[in-house]
């Protein structure tokens, strides 16, 4: 029995060693290189880009077949170390450079690169030669608040370009995919000199903004004050003018009420009267008190009648 048991987990153990040699995966997002006696041609490459071949693989065992290399073909990103940078203008930059780049030929990139590592190297370099375009600009084009005059877009471009160049000449099976600046700064020493070289430009801008905000100021005031006096003034004229129509009229209606003294008081009585009785007002009041007096009839004014003179007296009077 336990012979038995030996030999069906020997028979196990050889089972996974030759699955093991015969079988292999890939994933997704990477593309293997399978050597056949120590050469690899357009077959060679498994999962490669615009296929979709991954998962579980067999091949001849060692020393027929054997994976050589597995390459991410997802999009990779290399930065580079900061270094110091002349601009046009004289002016000393540190700049960190980055560089996004993928495998796109498998079987190119496993003959002429071979490896990650050997790539990132090659792209340093090539990323060092093309750092020569940053002396072409000055620092107000690297470093500009204005849109229009910032270059940095056409920095990356160029350099992009000039590492595209070299590499489609090495034809490694690299595609780089875009080229930017990281980070730009200036040395210890030298940014205290642009800070306060800064610091001084912005104070002269504050002090002109300054001075034409006191300039409009002071004319939103003066003519502020010029519509104050011109409006007073017409409100003035305007008030005398009312003033005066209102004396002619009152002077009108007051010569009328001389005529009539008694009229004018009845009047003013009649007007008191029915200004209290509009109001629902209950009043306990003494009619014998004006205006309230009128509510037991108008008086009427008394007259004198005199006999009219006889024919007799007026001609005895002759």
């Amino acid at each position: 029995m336990k012979r038995a048991v030996n030999i069906v987990v020997a028979g196990a153990i050889l089972l996974a060693l030759l699955g093991y040699m015969v079988t292999y995966t890939v994933r997704f997002n990477e593309a293997a290189i399978v050597t056949t006696f120590g050469n690899a041609g357009e077959s060679s490459v498994i999962n490669g880009p615009g296929e979709q071949d991954a998962g579980l693989h067999f091949k001849w065992p060692w020393p027929i077949s054997q994976v050589a290399r597995k390459y991410d073909t997802r999009l990779q990103v290399s930065e580079n170390i900061l270094e110091q940078q002349q601009l046009a203008d004289n002016q000393t930059i540190t700049l960190n450079t980055y560089i996004a780049w993928r495998i796109s030929d498998p079987l190119k990139f496993y003959k002429r690169v071979g490896s990650r590592g050997a790539a990132l190297e090659a792209l340093n370099l090539r990323m060092q030669d093309a750092r020569s375009a940053v002396g072409q600009y000055t620092f107000d084009q690297l470093t500009n608040s204005d849109p229009n005059q910032l270059m940095l877009d056409e920095l990356e471009q160029e350099l992009k370009r000039r590492i595209e160049l070299e590499l489609a000449q090495l034809d490694n099976g690299i595609t780089v995919e875009d080229v930017g600046v990281k980070r730009l700064m200036l040395p210890a020493g030298v940014s205290e000199i642009v800070v306060a070289r800064m610091r001084s430009e912005r104070t002269r801008m504050a002090e002109e903004y300054r001075a034409v905000g006191q300039e409009r100021s002071q004319t939103l005031r003066q003519e502020a004050e010029s519509q104050r006096q011109l409006i007073e003034s017409f409100a003035q004229s305007a008030a005398t003018e009312i003033e005066a129509e209102g004396r002619r009229r009152a002077g009108e209606i007051l010569a009328r009420f001389a005529a009539n003294e008694d009229f004018a008081i009845y009047l003013l009585q009649l007007q008191a009267l029915e200004e209290t009785l509009s109001r629902r007002t209950t009043f306990i009041i003494d009619t014998s008190m004006p205006p309230f007096n009128l509510l037991r009839g108008i008086p009427q004014p008394e007259t004198q009648t005199q006999p009219p003179e006889s024919s007799a007296d007026a001609d005895g009077g002759n």
